[in-house]
């Protein structure tokens, strides 16, 4: 088994991330996983502590914006080999924390075959609310990059997904980011269509803060 002053180092490092003290954190991990290459736990057992210490790692270099540091991490030999070990929440979080690393570094095709594959592990798990980030935040880096072709292809695929799997304000948020892609690609006829049918749904669902930003697109639209 792990050893108890490691797994107390852990959780005092996950607080200091908590708290937002990054660098703290970080300094913490590092100790970590100094004193990782003494653990005499089981092959299986090291694999996942030190696989979960290096994902946290990276996770507080990200919130200090160091994200090619973070890449190094978490697409690395070592991690990959510690994976197998994961369990499917760790395994999930694993994916995600790469799609959002190399969607700020704006690698939007790598950044959608791990966010594919974390997205495969919420449906598995019938997880909507995980599935939701996901698709949430692969559209907020197509937008960033900006990728129009890409957006307006993925909230397509989106809103499909938000009716089949009856989450509707996903499919609203879909729907007003297709209508920009739409617009930004120079088809404004269909990204109008687009932001009535958003606003017709949302007044349908009662959805006030979506009533506003889709009235707000629409005037918009309509003047350009």
């Amino acid at each position: 088994m792990i050893a108890p002053d490691l797994i107390d180092l852990f959780n005092d490092a996950a607080g200091k991330a908590r708290e937002g003290s990054h660098e703290e954190a970080l300094a913490v991990w590092d100790k970590i996983l100094v004193q990782g290459n003494k653990i005499s736990a089981p092959p299986a057992v090291a694999h996942d502590f030190l696989g979960q210490s290096n994902m946290r790692k990276a996770w507080s270099l990200m919130d200090l914006g160091r994200h090619e540091e973070a890449l190094v991490i978490l697409d690395s030999d070592y991690m990959k080999s510690c994976t197998g070990q994961f369990e499917l929440k760790v395994l999930f979080d694993y994916f995600f924390s790469l799609a959002n690393t190399f969607g700020e570094l704006g690698n939007l095709d790598a950044m959608d075959d791990k966010f594919s594959q974390a997205l495969n592990i919420a449906a598995d798990e019938g997880d909507g609310y995980s599935a939701q980030l996901c698709w949430l935040n692969l559209m907020h880096y197509a937008e960033l990059k900006p990728d129009w072709e890409y957006l307006e292809r993925e909230s397509k695929n989106c809103i499909q997904f938000s009716d089949n799997s009856e989450l509707p304000r996903l499919a609203l948020a879909a729907g007003i980011k297709r209508a920009t892609a739409l617009y930004k690609l120079n088809q404004k006829d269909k990204a109008v269509k687009q932001a009535e049918r958003v606003l017709g749904f949302a007044k349908e669902i009662q959805e006030q803060e979506a009533v506003r930003t889709a009235e707000e697109l629409l005037r918009q639209l309509k003047q350009s």
